[in-house]
C-alpha cells in the first residue's frame, strides 16, 4: 500500500541563512564620495588553492559571489577604470554564511599607490546569519579538547542548546539532521540512541581531523535546510591546497598502576583492563598547482574495557560485585556443554569487551576553470562493538545479563556492526554574472548486522532458580537472523539569480531511502528450565537418545521461530520511501542593515509496499 504526504511551508524572516556546503560573499563598490560604481570587476581568490571567483557590479554598485569554499583566507581585488586597484586580504568565510565585504575606491589621480586593507573577523556576530546557530572553524575544531571516539558530538556539545548524547533543544538526538559535504550521515533506521552514522558502536564515520568547518543550526531561516526537529548539523571536509601538508597523531590510555587505582578502602583489588589506542594521519597536496588537489585521512580507534565487573560466588579472583551462581556451578556447566555438545561458552567473569573503529576518507578538488569547480569525496568506515546478551523476556525468561541474581557467558553476547560507505560529488558553476548553480549528488550505505563473539550458533538456555533467571548459556536469542542495511540516494540542485536588490533561489531535492531488515528472534531455539538439575537430566537423556528430545524431563517452556515463506527463505522486510522537495526563495537587501527573506517549500513523501509477499499474510483481514 502506497502512501503520499504533501507538506507545504511558507517561510518569512529577516536576514536569510545560506548554504550548507559552501559560503557566499556580497557587498557594494563605491567611490570615495559615496557614488555607486557599476561595471567594476571583483576578483575573489582563495589563497591556499588559488581558486578564483569573479563578479561584476550592477547598476547600484552591488555584487554577489556564490558557492565559495568555506574558510580562507580570501583576498578580494577590485578594479575599475580611472580608480586605483584595491585589495582586501585575510577574509574568512564561515560555512553556511553570506559575508558582506564593501569596498571604497579612490580615484587614480588621488591615489599614490595600490590600496591594500587587511581585516580579520572574530566570527562572533555576522549579519549574514540569524536564528540560533553556531559556527566552528578549523581553528576552533583543533582547539577543542577531545578524547575517546573523537566524535563531532565532542564539539557540538559546546553549543548552548546542546543536551546529553548529542540532543538539542530537548529533542531526541535521532531527530537531528546530520550532513557532511551535503551527504546524509544520519542514523537512518533509528536503532540505538545516536543520530550519526557509527553511533551504535560509540564511534563516528569521519574523523574529526578531516573536518574543515562545522555548523550547528537550531532554527535556520532558509528553505534549503529542513528535515530535523533538534538541530541541523552541517560539516565540510578538508581539501588539499597548493602546499603539501599533513599530520600524524596518536593517543592512548592504559591501566597502568600510575593511571588507575588498585585499592577500595583498605582492600586490594585487581582492576580490569582499560585500554584505548588512537592512530591517525592526514595529508593534503596539489596534484596540479591551482588546478587539482588531493586530501586523504585515516584513523583507527581501539577501546578495551571490562565487559562486566561481576564475579561468581567463590571465585578465585573475586570483585566487589558478587553474583549468586557459584564458580563451581558455572565451571561445571561450561565443561558439560563442551563435552556433550561441543559448544564453547567462553568465560563468565573477568573478560573484556572490544570496540574497534577503522575509517578512511579521500577527496579530490578540481578547478575545471574559473567558472566551474568539481569536488568528489569517498568515505569508508568499519566498526564493531561487543555487547552482553539481551535481558529481554520476549524470548526466553529474560533478565539473563550478569547481575546479583544471574550470570551468563561471554559467548552468549554478540557483536554489533556499524559500517558506512559514502560517495558524494558536488559541482559549483557560475553560468554568467547573475546566474549560479550548485549540484550535489551522493549515495550512502550503512550496514548494521550482528555477528558472533564466539562459540557458534547454539540454542538459548535459561535456567531458573525460583521465578528468576539463575544461569544462561547459549547464543543470545535475538542475534541469529538479525540483519540490517539501508541506503540513501540523493540529489540536490540550487539555482541562484541576482537581480538588483533581489537574490532569487530555485531549488529541488530528491531522496530515495531503502532498508533491508531481518529480525528473526528465537530462530536458534530457546529452552527454559526450572533448575540446573532439570537441565542436566533433560540434556543427558537427549544425549543418550542420540540427540532426540527428552521425553521424561521437559523444559518449562520452549520457543522456536521459523519461516513460513515458500522454501523457508528468510523473512527479510524491504522498505522504500521517496522524498521530493521543491522550493523557492527571495532575499531582498534593502540596505546594509536590513534584509528580508521570503520562501516557499513543498514536500512530497511517498512510501512503497511494505507487506511481505506471502499469501498467508495477504489473506488476513484487519
Amino acid at each position: 500500500m502506497k502512501k503520499i504526504i504533501f507538506i507545504l511551508i511558507i517561510f518569512l524572516s529577516v536576514i536569510g541563512h545560506s548554504q550548507v556546503t559552501s559560503s557566499a560573499m556580497s557587498g557594494s563598490v563605491k567611490s570615495s564620495d559615496g557614488g555607486a560604481l557599476p561595471g567594476a570587476t571583483v576578483e575573489v581568490v582563495h589563497k591556499p588553492t588559488g581558486t578564483k571567483y569573479y563578479s561584476t557590479t550592477d547598476g547600484t554598485g552591488g555584487y554577489a559571489v556564490q558557492g565559495i569554499r568555506p574558510g580562507g583566507p580570501y583576498t578580494v581585488k577590485v578594479t575599475f577604470i580611472g580608480f586605483k586597484t584595491t585589495e582586501i586580504t585575510e577574509i574568512n568565510a564561515p560555512l553556511g554564511s553570506s559575508i558582506a565585504v564593501n569596498i571604497i575606491l579612490s580615484e587614480e589621480s588621488n591615489a599614490l599607490q595600490e590600496v591594500i586593507v587587511s581585516t580579520r573577523s572574530n566570527g562572533g556576530f555576522n549579519k549574514g546569519r540569524t536564528g540560533a546557530s553556531q559556527q566552528f572553524s578549523n581553528r576552533e575544531l583543533t582547539a577543542v579538547p577531545v578524547t575517546g571516539s573523537r566524535s563531532i558530538n565532542s564539539v557540538t556539545k559546546y553549543n548552548a542548546n546542546a543536551g546529553a548524547n548529542g540532543s538539542f533543544g530537548g529533542q531526541d538526538s535521532r531527530l537531528n539532521n546530520f550532513t557532511i559535504d551535503g551527504s546524509v550521515f544520519n542514523n537512518g533506521f533509528g536503532l540505538g540512541s545516536d543520530s550519526q552514522a557509527g553511533g551504535r558502536t560509540g564511534s563516528t564515520a569521519i574523523s574529526l581531523d578531516a573536518i574543515e568547518q562545522l555548523q550547528v543550526n537550531i532554527a535556520p531561516f532558509d528553505v534549503r535546510q529542513s528535515g530535523f526537529l533538534g538541530s541541523g548539523i552541517n560539516a565540510v571536509t578538508k581539501s588539499g591546497t597548493n602546499q603539501i601538508e599533513g599530520s600524524v597523531y596518536n593517543s592512548f590510555r592504559s591501566n597502568k598502576k600510575s593511571f588507575i587505582g588498585t585499592k577500595a578502602g583498605d582492600r586490594e583489588i585487581t582492576p580490569g583492563k582499560f585500554e584505548e589506542k588512537i592512530y591517525g594521519g592526514r595529508i593534503g597536496a596539489p596534484i596540479i598547482k591551482d588546478k587539482l588537489f588531493f586530501f586523504g585521512n585515516f584513523e583507527t580507534v581501539t577501546n578495551t574495557s571490562p565487559a562486566t565487573t561481576w564475579t561468581s560466588t567463590g571465585s578465585p579472583n573475586p570483585s566487589a560485585q558478587v553474583s549468586a551462581p557459584t564458580f563451581e556451578q558455572m565451571q561445571t556447566l561450561s565443561t558439560f556443554l563442551k563435552d556433550k555438545f561441543n559448544y564453547v561458552t567462553g568465560p563468565w567473569e573477568n573478560y573484556d569487551a572490544d570496540n574497534v573503529s577503522k575509517k578512511f576518507l579521500a577527496r579530490l578538488d578540481w578547478n575545471i576553470n574559473d567558472n566551474h569547480q568539481l569536488t568528489a569525496r569517498y568515505v569508508f568506515h568499519d566498526s564493531n562493538a561487543d555487547n552482553l546478551t539481551s535481558n529481554s523476556n520476549s524470548a526466553g525468561n529474560g533478565n539473563r545479563r550478569t547481575s546479583p541474581l544471574a550470570m551468563s557467558f561471554q559467548n552468549s553476547g554478540y557483536v554489533v556492526l556499524d559500517n558506512t560507505r559514502s560517495i558524494v560529488i558536488e559541482l559549483n558553476s557560475k553560468l554568467n554574472n547573475s546566474w549560479y548553480n550548485n549540484f550535489v549528488g551522493g549515495y550512502d550505505k550503512q550496514i548494521e548486522d550482528r555477528s558472533l563473539i564466539g562459540g557458534g550458533v547454539f540454542p538459548t538456555i535459561d535456567i531458573k532458580e525460583g521465578a528468576n533467571t539463575f544461569i544462561s548459556a547459549g547464543l543470545d536469542p535475538f542475534t541469529n537472523g538479525n540483519k540490517l542495511s539501508y541506503s540513501t540516494l540523493h540529489f540536490t540542485d540550487n539555482l541562484t539569480k541576482t537581480i538588483g536588490k533581489h537574490t532569487l533561489l530555485f531549488g529541488g531535492n530528491f531522496e530515495h531511502f531503502k532498508s533491508s531488515n531481518l529480525f528473526f528472534s528465537a530462530s536458534n531455539g530457546v529452552y527454559i528450565f526450572n533448575s540446573l538439575n532439570e537441565f542436566y537430566a533433560a540434556a543427558n537423556e537427549s544425549v543418550a537418545n542420540g540427540g532426540a528430545p527428552s521425553t521424561t524431563v521437559l523444559p518449562f517452556r520452549t520457543q522456536f521461530r521459523y519461516s513460513a515463506l515458500p522454501g523457508a527463505v528468510e523473512p527479510i522486510q524491504i522498505y522504500k520511501s521517496d522524498k521530493l522537495d521543491l522550493y523557492t526563495q527571495d532575499e531582498i537587501k534593502f540596505n546594509d542593515r536590513l534584509k528580508v527573506t521570503i520562501g516557499l517549500r513543498a514536500s512530497r513523501v511517498s512510501f512503497g509496499q511494505t507487506a511481505l509477499e506471502n499469501p498467508a499474510v495477504s489473506a488476513l483481514q484487519f
